[in-house]
C-alpha cells in the first residue's frame, strides 16, 4: 500500500514537486526499498526548495498533498515508526552517511542538517563574554563619536559599543533605523582601539548591495571629517574610505566548477573583522562557510534587516538569530556606560541568561524624517491591513503614497500606459530615455524602477518589461528592432569576472563619443562611469522592471511595486515589506482587490530548528 501511496503523491494534479525532488523520492525508494523514507525525502526535498531547511512531518500529515480531492500523506505515529527504525534515517544515532535526518519530527536532507550543525559550532565557538564595564579610554572614543545624550539611550553608541568585543554580533533594524551609519562609527572605533592596520572586510550578498553599502559608507565620511579633529581621526578615515565592499562569493574565493571556496577552515580569511550587509539574503549554507572562513580571534558583524525576504535557498539566518536572542536586551556593557545607558529600563539589560545575551540588538528609533513611507512600513512589519489600505486611500498623501487596483492583464496593460504616456502620464522613465550623458542616465536609473512579486507570468518581470518596452519605443518612436535604443536599462544575470561584472549589476545603453551605442556601468570608487561595448557583455537583461528578491540592497527615489491580480504562492507580508521599503520619496502599489491583504496575513514561513538548536547548544545543552 505504501508504494501505491507513494506513486499517487508523486502524480498528484497540483502537487509543488520539481523533477528533482521526484528524482529524490524515486531514488530512495529504489535503494530502500521502503516508500515511506522515500516519501519523507520527497517532502524534505520540496520544502528545501521553498526555502525552508526542514520539514515538519507531523504538521504536513494532518493535510492533503495538494488541496482537495489528493491524496493524504501517511499518518504520523506510522511513518515516524518507519523513519525510525529505517537505516537510511539518522534519528539519534549519529551517522552521518545516512541520506535523511529526523530530529522530534522534523526531518532534513542531509546537508541541511550538517550546514545548521556546523553552524552552530561555529557561532559557539566564536561568542565571547560581554565585558561588564567600558574602559575610560574607550567612553571617550564613544563620546567622540556618538555624542553625550544623558536623557536618552543611544542605541547606536550601545550597538558599536558591544559589538567590538562579542566575536560575534548582530545589528538589526528597519529602514532610517541608521545601521549603516552605526557600522561607520563601529568601524572608526574598532580601528581607533585595534590600530590603523587593523585588516577590514566588507561584504554583501549581491553586487549591488556591495555597490550600496560602499556609497552609504562613502556618503557617511564627510560629516565625520567635518566634525571629528584630525588627530586621531583622519587617517582612520582614510582608512575605511579605501576599503571597497564584495561580495561574500568574490571573498570566499566561489569554485562554481566545484561548488567550493578557496577560503575555509584550512585558509582562513586574512580580514580581523569582516562586516556583512544585507545579512538577511545569507542563506544557511553560505553563512555556515563565512563562518567558518574567519579565523578564531576575528570579529564578525551581520547588519540586516530581519523582517525583510529571506534568502533565496534554504535558511533564515539573521531571523533565527534575533529569535534565539530572545529579547532586545541592550548588552550588559551599556550597565556601566552611563552616558548611554540613562533611561534605560532595568528590565530591558541583559543578564546573560540568554544563549546570545549582548549579542543581538535591534534599532528601534528612527532617525530619517518621519512620513507616510515609514509609516506604511511599521504597517506591514505588523500586518495592519487596515493601516496600509488608510494610509493608502489618504489624499494627502497622493504625491508620496498611491494604490491602485488591477482586476486582470487589460487593466495593466491600461496603468501602465497611463503612467507612461502623455498628457496624463507621470512620465515614467522619460528621465532616463531623454538622458543627454551616460552620467545622468544612470542617474536616472537610480531614480525609477519597477518592481514584481513575480519573474514570469502576466504580472512577472519579463512579461511588464517587454510591455514597458514597447509602450517606450511607440512614445518615442524608436525602431522597434533596434535592441540598444538609448536609455535601455540591464540587469547582469551572469557575472563576469574578467570585465569587472557580477550578477545584479545595472548599466545603461548610451552613445559613446563616437556616436555608437555602449552599455555603461558606475565604477566603484571612480566618479566616472565605464563602457562596454555590447556584444561583450554576458548574460543580460531588459531592467525597467526587476522582482522583489532582486532588488534587494538596493533603494530607488520613486517605486511601482506590482502584485499579481489575484492571491496566490509567493506573496507574503516580507515580499510587501520589502518592496515598499526600497522607495525612499514615492511609492505606487498596484494590485489586485484582496492581494494586500492576502498577503499581509502570508508572514514568511520558514521551517528551521536554528533558533532552537542555539538556544540549547549555545547554552551548554547539546542536543537533538
Amino acid at each position: 500500500m505504501s508504494a501505491v501511496l507513494l506513486e499517487a503523491i508523486l502524480r498528484a494534479p497540483g502537487a509543488p514537486w520539481r523533477a528533482l525532488d521526484r528524482h529524490v523520492a524515486r531514488w530512495l525508494a529504489m535503494h530502500s526499498g521502503e516508500p515511506l523514507v522515500a516519501l519523507a525525502g520527497l517532502a524534505a526535498a520540496a520544502a528545501e526548495a521553498a526555502g525552508s531547511a526542514c520539514v515538519q512531518l507531523p504538521a504536513l500529515a494532518t493535510l492533503p498533498v495538494a488541496g482537495a480531492g489528493t491524496p493524504a500523506w501517511p499518518d504520523w505515529p506510522r511513518w515516524q515508526a518507519a523513519l525510525i527504525a529505517s537505516d537510511w534515517v539518522d534519528a539519534g544515532s549519529g551517522d552521518s552517511a545516512r541520506p535523511l535526518v529526523l530530529c522530534a519530527g522534523d526531518c532534513y536532507l542531509r546537508r541541511n542538517y550538517d550546514h545548521e550543525t556546523r553552524l552552530i559550532a561555529a557561532i559557539r565557538a566564536r561568542l565571547r563574554p560581554s565585558p561588564g564595564r567600558v574602559a575610560e579610554d574607550r567612553r571617550s572614543d564613544l563620546d567622540a563619536l556618538f555624542g553625550v545624550s544623558p536623557a536618552a539611550p543611544d542605541e547606536q553608541r550601545l550597538a558599536a559599543a558591544a559589538a567590538l568585543d562579542s566575536g560575534l554580533f548582530v545589528l538589526t533594524g528597519g529602514p532610517g533605523t541608521g545601521k549603516t551609519s552605526t557600522v561607520l562609527r563601529l568601524l572608526l572605533l574598532w580601528l581607533r582601539q585595534r590600530g590603523a592596520d587593523g585588516r577590514i572586510a566588507l561584504a554583501a550578498p549581491t553586487g549591488k548591495a556591495a555597490q550600496h553599502l560602499g556609497e552609504t559608507l562613502a556618503q557617511g565620511l564627510p560629516p565625520l571629517r567635518a566634525r571629528l579633529p584630525a588627530l586621531p581621526w583622519a587617517p582612520l578615515l582614510d582608512a575605511i574610505a579605501a576599503l571597497r565592499p564584495q561580495t561574500l562569493h568574490a571573498l570566499l574565493g566561489a569554485r562554481p566548477d566545484r561548488d567550493a571556496f578557496s577560503a575555509g577552515p584550512d585558509a582562513p580569511l586574512a580580514a580581523d573583522l569582516l562586516v556583512v550587509d544585507e545579512a538577511s539574503m545569507v542563506d544557511l549554507a553560505l553563512m555556515r562557510r563565512t563562518l567558518e572562513a574567519l579565523r578564531p580571534d576575528a570579529d564578525l558583524v551581520l547588519l540586516g534587516d530581519a523582517g525583510q525576504l529571506a534568502s533565496v535557498e534554504a535558511g533564515s539566518v539573521l531571523a533565527d538569530l534575533v529569535a534565539a536572542a530572545d529579547a532586545d536586551g541592550v548588552p550588559t556593557v551599556a550597565a556601566a556606560d552611563h552616558s548611554s545607558a540613562s533611561g534605560i529600563a532595568a528590565a530591558t539589560l541583559t543578564t546573560g541568561a540568554a544563549p546570545l545575551a549582548g549579542h543581538v540588538l535591534r534599532l528601534r528609533t528612527v532617525w530619517r524624517a518621519s512620513g507616510v513611507l515609514l509609516d506604511l512600513a511599521a504597517a506591514i512589519r505588523a500586518g495592519d491591513a487596515a493601516r496600509v489600505r488608510e494610509l493608502a486611500a489618504d489624499p494627502a498623501h497622493a504625491r508620496v503614497l498611491h494604490a491602485a487596483t488591477l482586476a486582470d492583464t487589460a487593466a495593466l496593460a491600461r496603468a501602465l500606459r497611463a503612467a507612461i504616456d502623455p498628457p496624463h502620464g507621470t512620465g515614467l522613465f522619460d528621465d532616463l530615455l531623454q538622458a543627454a550623458s551616460p552620467m545622468s542616465a544612470l542617474a536616472a536609473l537610480r531614480g525609477t524602477r519597477v518592481l514584481t512579486a513575480l519573474r514570469s507570468g502576466a504580472f512577472g518581470q519579463r512579461a511588464i518589461n517587454h510591455l514597458i518596452d514597447g509602450l517606450l519605443r511607440r512614445r518615442f518612436g524608436l525602431d522597434a528592432e533596434d535592441p540598444w535604443y538609448t536609455g535601455r536599462p540591464l540587469l547582469i544575470t551572469t557575472g563576469e569576472r574578467g570585465l569587472g561584472l557580477v550578477n545584479g549589476d545595472f548599466g545603461v545603453v548610451h552613445a559613446g563619443a563616437d556616436g555608437l551605442p555602449r552599455v555603461w556601468f558606475e565604477s566603484s570608487g571612480n566618479p566616472e562611469p565605464r563602457a562596454l561595448a555590447p556584444l561583450a557583455l554576458p548574460a543580460h537583461e531588459t531592467a525597467y522592471a526587476m522582482t522583489v528578491h532582486k532588488s534587494q540592497g538596493s533603494e530607488f527615489e520613486r517605486v511601482v511595486l506590482i502584485l499579481p491580480a489575484l492571491p496566490g504562492r509567493g506573496l507574503s507580508r516580507e515580499l510587501l515589506y520589502t518592496g515598499a521599503t526600497r522607495a525612499r520619496r514615492q511609492l505606487e502599489l498596484w494590485a489586485g482587490g484582496g492581494v494586500l491583504e492576502a498577503a499581509l496575513d502570508t508572514p514568511m514561513q520558514r521551517a528551521s530548528r536554528l533558533a532552537e538548536r542555539l538556544r540549547a547548544e549555545v547554552g551548554g545543552n547539546a542536543g537533538r
